[in-house]
Order: C-alpha cells, then structure tokens, then sequence
C-alpha cells in the first residue's frame, strides 16, 4: 500500500483515500501532499502566496493584502486577475481544490490544527495557559516550542511578510521565556538553564527578560560574580545600542544579587498565558445595544460577514450618521460567537477630550486581557507587539470607537483571529488602501427609515397625522439618526408641540433646534469636534464656502476665487473636509456641502467675525 493512502472497503470494491495536505510555517515553507513526503513549494511569487494564506488561517485574506505580500508596491495593473491565476496554480498543484475558499474580495485556506503547526503551536499555548500544574504547562510549552525547525517562512522573500512573521517570532519567544521562568521557580534546574540562556543573551542582547533569567539562573547556581558580570553586559549592550539604562527588573535584580538576596521563585502567571483569568471572565466591554435600531440591512449583512470571517473593518460615515449605532448593534446580536470577549475603547478622535495615543490605547486593552500595568512594554512597538501576542487565535471582537486617523489604530490591530471593528468620521485610506481593513461607508437612513425612527420616539398615531409635516422633519435632519433622535425626543417630551412648529426651528436656527444640552448627544458639539481638528486654513475654507459660496455643491476654481488662494490649496482643503465627512466628494472636482454642516460653519464665521447674524 502507497504510504499516505487508506483503502476503504466498506462497500463495493477498494477505493484509495488520499490524506489531507498537511503544511508548515514554523521554519523553512514546506507541506506534505498527503503521501507523507515533506516537499519545498516551486516558485518565489507561490511561496509567498501560500505563505500569506497560512500566516492568517482560516480567515480571509483581501486580494489587495495579497497583492501586497506578492509585488509589494509594484502590483500589477490587473491584479485580481493575476492573483486568481496563481492561485489556481497553488490548487493545482496542492492537489485539492477544496482547501483555498473564495470569497468576495479575497482568499481564505481552511485548516484544522492537525494540519498546519502553526494552529497546532497556538492550540498548546492555549492548554498550557489552562494546565493545572507548573510541570504540565512546562511539559505543553516545550511540545509547542519545538514545532519550530528555524525562522517562520525563512525561505519567503517579502518585506511586507515579515510583519506577520514578526507576531509569530514574539509569540515563540514569549513561550520561551515562560517556560524558563517556570523551570527557575525549582532551584534543581537553575543550573541547567545557564548554557540556554547564554545562547539566548547572545542572540537578542537587546532583551532585557533573557538578561534577568540568566542573572537569576547564576545567583540561584551559587556563581553570584558571574551574575553581577551578566548586569554589567547587559548594561553595556543597553547603553551602546540604545542610549538607556536597564528598565527596573534589571536593576531590581542587580541589587537583590549584590545583597545576596535569594531569588524568589517565578510561579505567576506569564505575559502570554495570563489569559488564564481572562479565559474564565472574559472582558464583555461592548455598551447595551440601541434602543430603537431601524434599517441598515445591507450594511448589517456586509458587517456580520465580515466578523464571522474575523476580519477587519472599518465604518465611517459624518457625524451623527449611526456608525457606533451600527457597530453595537451588531456587536449584540453576535455575542455568543466570542466566547474569548468583546472589547470596545473610545479612542476619542473627534472628542472634547483630546485622542487617545496609540500607546495610551494599548495599555488600556492589555489591562483588559489582564495584564497588570507594571508588565506592559512602555515602548509602543513592544506594546503592539505584546498585544498581537495576547489576542493571536482568540474568538474575540474588538471595536475601536471614534478613530481620529489610520496612524491612531495602526498598531492596535490585534494578532490573527479576533475580527476588528472600527468606526470613524475620517475614512482610514491608509488602512483601507493597505489592505488592512475593508471599508463601510455609511449613508443617511432611507426616508422611510427616517420615518420609522420618529415614530419610534413618538408614536405612529402622531405621525400620521401629520404625514407632511413629519417628512418634512426627517428632510430638515437629513435623515441622520442623532438629529432624528433629538427632535423625536422633543416632540415627546414637550405636549402639544407639532412637528410643524419644530420644522419651522429647523428652518430659522439648525444648530439651535439640534441641541440635546447632554454631551456628544448634540448635533452643534458632534460637527464642532470635526471643525476643531481642522488645520486653520481648512477651516477658513470651510467657513468661506458656507458664508459666500452659492449652492450646496462647492468646486474648487469658483471657491479659490473666493477664499483668494491658490487653487491646489484649495483642492487639498476640499479633501482633507471630504476625508472627515464634511464634505462629499459626488464627481470630480464637485463637492457636496451638508446643510447642517454649512449651518454650524455659518455660526463659527459668525464667531470669528466673517459674517453677520441672520438673527
């Protein structure tokens, strides 16, 4: 019989079973077609085609993403068509037509554990987070560490790979480290430690954690000059490569030794396998849904895909459209299918308050996996690179509210596994563009959306009584929900008021008649915060348009004229307020100006001197 074939004789006569492809990243790119024979893959462009898909198993890969890891920025001018063409080349010669998916956009390998060692490394990690005792999570970490035969996909030539590769290298080392943590906790294997972990200081130097095992490796082995002599390395190396001193464990260590303190032993719970509480209380941080949610079919069917798929994507749409709304709502109805949490941070792009930074946003989510603030990294790259380690292959779903820009959110996208949700009044080109994240943009509601919404605030007899008067209402709140939600209100809260008399408040003072006097729920405060993260001479522009130019529809020459600078100045203004959904972009060189938006940079021109009140 064929070695990697099973005959089955259950009925009629023997039929031969190939084995499942096998495949592996955990070292040079190799696979297995079923027949037990370990082979390279042909082709540099196949390589690190297979080599994108299996770094992010079973979730789908964008076309641009992999277009990305092929050309870098050298694609090809028809590069769907050119990546279905390798890909139907990979099925070919893997033999198996039914491992690499299509989706809408992009490609996805479907694995189990026992068929890639990266699942299977992630899968002992886990156990290990979950055994019961030291010498059972020494036993599983060792098994998982020597899964690997060298560097990830060390024989895959792109740049742009190498950012996948890098979570994976952070994801073995960490493992690494905890297993020697837990073994120094027994002073009978210290000694045998040190030679590991010589070879270890050699090879990253700039390691401080490695720096600290040894130290303690050699205090614990009775050889304290040694133990100093290794500080003293480190400190070198430091201070050489990096212009700083050792951070505080070093130091700590350093005193400890000189004291001849005895090392305490190491049985807490380690930076990657801390999830153990985590695991048994998961973070569940997404606010109650919306009262109230109407329409978004289509957008709430583009979204659930794509969370299913633990993909990333991004909601952006003006202010007070519903993009939060859109996001909790969604975020409810799936909760079930993350059983590893839900994480939710306002990052404050467009806030009273300033934005959060990239690293103040990273503290806050690794304290909510648990990590205790005295273990994150305080270098942001360290941080992100913890933060991918700590969400790699969790069933988690992540909403970064309120994004200011693509920088902002760039290094908080998790390790591969939890699908990402983030909403924003900018449209994130840079994450879209790069293929991080696919894009919802999200529109006024329907009229009768916006119709259903008021009666929900209302009631359906009133409206119907004054069917003009209330479309008229949702014309004026350009079916936007907030503004939608604030006259609702009214129209409860306050008896005998008529949508007829709220629609005339609309007409004469926009701002006025939006405000909710509580907070973001305020149409006036909403766009001040996408004013105020203007540059000036964007906002000029903006407030110029609203005052002197004719029309909703601004383009650039006429506008130049009137704000009397040159005209590519002007084009950059009209996209960087297109890029916050201040403007919309409808044809080239023809831009959309919002009624309520023009509203509110009337009453900041006013402000500022540049036009009189109407009042």
């Amino acid at each position: 019989m064929v070695v990697g074939e099973v005959v089955d004789e259950t009925c009629g006569p023997m039929r031969k079973h190939r084995l499942s492809p096998r495949f592996s990243v955990l070292g040079p790119l190799t696979v297995s077609l079923g027949d037990g024979i370990w082979r390279p893959v042909p082709g540099t462009k196949n390589r690190t085609l297979l080599a994108s898909l299996l770094l992010h198993p079973n979730q789908v890969v964008s076309i641009e993403s992999l277009s990305r890891r092929l050309w870098g920025d050298q694609s090809p001018l028809d590069e769907r068509r050119v990546v279905q063409t390798y890909v139907a080349r990979l099925r070919q010669w893997i033999e198996d037509d039914t491992i690499i998916r299509t989706w809408p956009g992009g490609y996805e390998i479907r694995l189990d554990p026992d068929q890639l060692d990266l699942l299977e490394f992630r899968h002992l990690l886990t156990q290990a987070g979950r055994a019961d005792t030291p010498a059972q999570e020494v036993a599983l970490l060792r098994r998982a560490v020597a899964l690997w035969r060298g560097a990830a996909c060390s024989d895959v030539a792109s740049a742009t790979l190498r950012q996948d590769i890098a979570v994976l290298e952070e994801e073995r080392r960490r493992a690494v480290e905890r297993r020697i943590d837990l073994e120094l906790s027994s002073n009978d294997t210290a000694v045998d430690l040190i030679p590991e972990l010589r070879r270890l200081t050699l090879e990253h130097p700039l390691r401080e954690r490695h720096w600290a095992q040894l130290m303690r490796a050699l205090h614990q082995a009775g050889r304290r000059a040694e133990s100093l002599e290794a500080y003293r390395e480190a400190f070198g190396h430091l201070r050489e490569e990096l212009g700083v001193d050792p951070g505080a464990e070093l130091r700590d260590l350093h005193q400890e030794v000189l004291a001849g303190t005895p090392m305490p032993t190491v049985n807490g719970p380690s930076p990657v396998m801390t999830a153990n509480a985590v695991d048994q209380f998961p973070p569940r941080e997404v606010p109650a849904d919306i009262s109230g949610f109407v329409g978004r079919t289509g957008e709430l069917e583009t979204l659930d895909r794509a969370i299913r798929s633990s993909a990333t994507t991004v909601i952006v749409g003006r202010a007070g459209v519903g993009k939060s709304a859109l996001a909790i709502h969604r975020a409810a109805a799936t909760a079930g299918d993350f059983p590893d949490g839900q994480l939710f941070l306002n990052l404050r792009g467009f806030d009273a308050l300033p934005p959060l930074s990239p690293e103040q946003a990273l503290r806050v989510l690794l304290r909510a996996l648990g990590v205790p603030s005295a273990d994150i990294p305080t270098e942001g790259d360290e941080a992100s690179a913890m933060f991918r380690s700590r969400t790699a292959g969790r069933r988690m779903l992540i909403i970064l509210d309120n994004a200011r820009n693509a920088c902002q959110v760039r290094s908080l996208l998790p390790g591969n596994g939890p699908a990402v949700v983030i909403t924003s009044r900018n449209q994130l080109r840079g994450l879209v563009t790069s293929g991080s994240a696919a894009r919802i943009t999200l529109g006024p509601l329907a009229p009768e959306e916006s119709l259903e919404l008021l009666a929900k605030q209302t009631n359906f007899d009133r409206l119907r009584r004054e069917p003009a008067q209330a479309k008229a209402l949702a014309n004026l709140c350009e079916h936007l929900p907030l503004a939608l939600r604030i006259i609702g209100e009214k129209l409860a809260r306050v008896p005998g008021l008529s949508a007829e008399t709220i629609a005339h408040e609309l007409e004469r003072d926009p701002m006025a008649a939006l405000q909710a006097g509580d907070g973001d729920q305020d149409v006036r405060r909403a766009l001040s915060w996408s004013y105020e993260r203007l540059d000036p001479a964007a906002r000029r522009t903006l407030r110029i348009a609203a005052v002197l130019h004719p029309g909703h529809v601004l383009q650039p020459e006429p506008l130049a004229a009137l704000v009397e600078v040159p005209l590519e100045r002007v084009r950059r203004h009209l996209d960087r307020l297109d890029a916050d959904h201040l403007v919309e972009q409808t044809a080239p060189e023809h831009y959309l100006l919002p009624p309520l938006v023009r509203a509110h940079a009337i009453s900041e021109a006013i402000a500022n001197g540049e036009a009189e009140s109407s009042c």
